[in-house]
């Protein structure tokens, strides 16, 4: 800390300080601990007389404001919880020459006596140059005796002796005799500047500001304190002298007493000079000194009035016998100076060391109104440790504030829907084991990785092979009747039975335009039906077909009429209902061309298709 460190240079020079015959020549090494809230400084000095220099050592501590314990080999120093800094308020009362600097036309100006009070803040960066600014008010007054004419030319109307009436040239006079205005002008002050100090020896110490001051005139006043004003006029084509005695044309002595504000500008523009002696007592610093003021902009508007406007008396600074007012003073200052104490705050977070609970935070570590840095989650793990600075409340965090991640899968606890997945596992966004081809069975236990997702698994991740025929249900035709996988997974049939439904197929007749089988076609239908009674695992598909003659619908209906009447027929004979189905298509499904009779009558048939 930037105090325990120039505690240890004052009581090493203080140790320094001390005569050759007081150090003699022993390389005894005796300690010097600074002790602050929750730090220990420990300084060695080599030393042979132990008396006289803990005693020089404890006089040098207490003019630096710290507490101090002798104890046998060591003095024991604790710093207080205040330090004074290089910051100081100051305040102080002006008095001089306050006043505002114009050149009136036929006038003579005089300055007047004003005052002054400021508030400055004194920042010092170094050991000679620092900075002020701050807030203030002066009061700036002057005034002006007039004694001048003012001449006017114009027209006015002149009755002649025969009664006729004509316009004159004419010049008129405002005579004003000693005519004595004062202006007083109360403005804010904002001074800023650049601080010299020089240490002159004792408790003095010399100090000079320099700067910028901008001035913001609140109220700017006129009054007429003595003398009068006279207006007359001359008529030079009738050698006619208007006396002052006609009050009703304007022609008249006035001693009037006049009074009002004048509007100024809402801000000027300045520099600075203070040049003051600063004693320094045990708790406060007193000054005195001079100070100048130079005004670098004027206050006036400008606004081009007559001082010879009979109607009405405005003012001197609002009229044009004055181009430019500026803000100008001279004077002596005194004051006080208090140095700004500082609460110590060693850690720097803000907070100071008397309140805070976590004294040592690191530098630049956010902290609450205890001193504890920040835990925005409130996870026991501050912000500038916390990997994970957003956790969810009550979750279980380990030392760096990440939810804890019992598998080590990279996923947290919170978040893992497997949070026991065994080590090296390759997990998905949920903390769960990859499952590539989303079979349900995780890759490391999958022993068929790329089943295709149609495909039913068992607990191996290999697809379902209900009836064991080697394939498997989701290619399986059959999946539950045993076959071979040239024909699918179902069984296959064999030739003689492919020959009694291709004998079937054309050689099922039936009444012409009707659904009635005809009797030669039975014994074809009989070897369908001991087909179906010698392969019970068969099921037929029975289906219609008619060529393109007639209408569509008609041909739809009859199809469909025919294949229910082999299906009639089958039942009849033994053959399940649950073992048959049928269709009919109509001629939508011709197997030749219609164009020709042969096509025609090869269109005209009912196919049987075995199902399993």
């Amino acid at each position: 800390m930037k105090n325990t460190a120039s505690i240890i240079l004052a009581l090493s020079a203080a140790f320094c300080s001390l005569s050759a015959q007081e150090k003699q020549s022993s390389n005894d090494s005796k300690t010097v601990v600074l002790q602050e809230p929750g730090v220990l400084k420990k300084a060695k000095i080599s030393a042979a007389n132990d008396t006289t220099i803990i005693e020089t050592l404890k006089d040098t501590a207490s003019g630096l404001g710290a507490t101090t314990q002798k104890m046998p080999q060591k003095l024991d120093l604790t710093l207080p919880l205040w330090e004074p800094q290089n910051k100081y308020l100051s305040l102080g009362f002006g008095g001089g020459l306050s006043t505002l600097k114009y050149d009136p036309k036929d006038c003579d100006r005089s300055p007047m006596a004003g005052g002054s009070i400021n508030i400055d803040y004194n920042v010092f960066f170094s050991k000679k140059w620092g900075l002020s600014f701050g807030v203030g008010a002066t009061v700036y007054n002057a005034k002006t005796i007039i004694d001048a004419r003012y001449v006017s030319s114009g027209k006015i109307p002149v009755t002649l002796s025969d009664g006729t009436t004509t316009i004159e040239e004419s010049e008129f006079y405002t005579d004003f005799k000693n005519w004595e205005e004062r202006q007083t002008c109360i403005a804010l002050e904002s001074p800023i500047g650049l601080l010299y100090r020089r240490y002159l020896g004792g408790n003095t110490t010399l100090l000079t500001g320099a700067g910028l001051k901008l001035s913001y005139p609140v109220k700017t006043t006129y009054r007429v304190k003595a003398g009068n004003r006279k207006t007359s006029g001359y008529i030079e084509n009738a050698d006619l002298y208007i006396n002052p005695d006609i009050p009703q044309h304007g022609y008249a002595t006035k001693y009037e007493r006049p009074r009002g504000t004048t509007d100024t500008k809402h801000i000027s523009a300045g520099i600075y000079l203070d040049i003051n002696f600063v004693h320094k007592t045990a708790n406060a610093n007193f000054f005195y000194g001079v100070y100048g003021n130079l005004g670098l902009s004027s206050i006036t508007k400008n606004e081009g009035k007559s001082l010879t406007d009979t109607k009405e008396y405005c003012g001197l600074l609002a009229s044009n016998s004055v181009d430019a007012a500026n803000l100008n003073s001279i004077g002596v200052r005194l004051g006080v100076k208090i140095p700004c104490p500082r609460l110590r705050d060693d850690d720097n977070d803000g907070v100071l060391d008397k309140v805070d609970k976590c004294l040592g935070t690191p530098a630049n570590v956010a902290v609450d109104s205890c001193g504890c840095p920040l835990d925005t989650d409130k996870d026991s793990v501050p912000d500038y440790l916390d990997q994970c600075p957003g956790t969810p409340k009550g979750v279980q965090v380990d030392s760096v504030g990440c939810p804890i991640d019992s598998d080590g899968d990279g996923i947290a606890d919170i978040y893992d829907l497997c949070p026991n997945t065994p080590d090296s596992i390759e997990v998905d966004a949920h903390g769960c084991p990859v499952d590539s081809d989303g079979d349900g069975v995780a890759d490391y236990l999958d022993k068929c990785p790329d089943t295709p997702n149609e495909a039913l698994v068992d607990t191996c991740g290999c697809p379902v092979d209900t009836d064991g025929d080697e394939v498997p249900d989701y290619l399986d035709k059959c999946p539950t009747v045993k076959g071979s996988a040239k024909n699918n997974g179902c069984p296959e049939i064999s030739a003689k039975n492919k020959a009694v439904l291709k004998k079937a197929v054309h050689g099922i007749q039936f009444e012409t335009n009707n659904a009635v089988i005809k009797s030669s076609s039975y014994p074809i239908l009989n070897r369908v039906v001991t087909m179906m009674k010698k392969n019970p695992s068969y099921k037929l598909h029975i289906s219609g077909h008619t060529d393109n003659v007639g209408k569509p619908a008609q041909n739809l209906k009859l199809s469909k009429e025919r294949a229910a009447a082999v299906v009639k027929y089958l039942t009849k004979k033994g053959i399940k209902s649950s073992r048959l189905r049928s269709d009919g298509f109509g001629g939508t499904k011709p197997v030749a061309s219609n164009k020709t009779e042969k096509g025609k009558a090869l269109n005209r048939r009912v196919d049987f298709e075995v199902e399993f």
